[in-house]
């Protein structure tokens, strides 16, 4: 499923995460779409990442993000990583 999100930082600019975001595939741009200031993708990892249920992700920063861009970035992750586990386990 695709949605996009905003993300207003503290200095009033805007990102927006653009594709799948649920399934962690999805790019971090300004709010023009001119920018990509980083790619999230899933990382499958090995057959034991997998039987145990452990996701991880691969994280690719521009380095002209800066110091406030990568914050914000992290914490959308950790906030998007945390309501796809309330829906798992309320659809479940």
């Amino acid at each position: 499923m695709t949605r996009n999100l905003a993300i207003t930082l503290a200095d009033g600019r805007e990102l927006m995460c653009r594709g799948s975001v649920f399934d962690f595939d999805f790019s971090i741009t300004d709010a023009a779409g001119g920018v990509t200031y980083a790619s999230v993708s899933r990382n499958l990892g090995n057959v034991a990442s997998f039987l145990l249920a452990k996701e991880n992700f691969l994280v690719s920063f521009d380095p002209a993000a800066d110091r406030d861009v990568r914050a914000a970035v992290i914490g959308t992750l950790l906030a998007i990583d945390m309501i796809r586990k309330k829906e798992r386990r309320t659809a479940g």
